[in-house]
């Protein structure tokens, strides 16, 4: 149940992302666009990889199937799943003093450059109650 309230709660808000980037990073710092870069930055600034187990039908966890094994075994364990189809979104989760925030990225995973690349981040409401199993 406490994963479902994180996944339900963290599509809510967007607009809230740069506020929480601005607040974890110096003024004159900049979002990365890579994920693999924005994950550093998240974990330098005391965000902790949020690991979900959203399941699909057939019990199969989300993030050991397709491109979100992928992510995972690439180490990025906050991997919640990735849509595999059209622009592939992925989505990663983290936690810091009781909130949750999401990142959603477009593209493939690649090794060389840090893809997939950054589209969203995105914070819960304050009623956020999340499951802290972090890596």
């Amino acid at each position: 149940m406490l994963v479902r309230d994180c996944q339900t709660t963290l599509i809510a808000l967007a607009a809230i992302v740069m506020a929480t980037m601005g607040a974890a990073c110096s003024s004159s710092a900049k979002t990365p666009d890579n994920y693999a870069a924005l994950r550093l930055q998240l974990i330098d600034s005391g965000w902790l990889p949020l690991i979900t187990h959203l399941v699909m039908p057939d019990g199969t966890l989300e993030r050991d199937f397709g491109d979100a094994r992928i992510m995972k075994d690439a180490g990025f364990e906050e991997v919640e799943f990735c849509t595999g189809v059209d622009l592939n979104y992925c989505t990663f989760n983290f936690y810091k003093s009781g909130e949750c925030l999401r990142v959603t990225t477009l593209g493939e995973y690649s090794a060389t450059d840090g893809s997939p690349r950054v589209s969203k981040i995105e914070r819960p409401d304050s009623q956020m109650v999340i499951n802290k199993r972090a890596l």
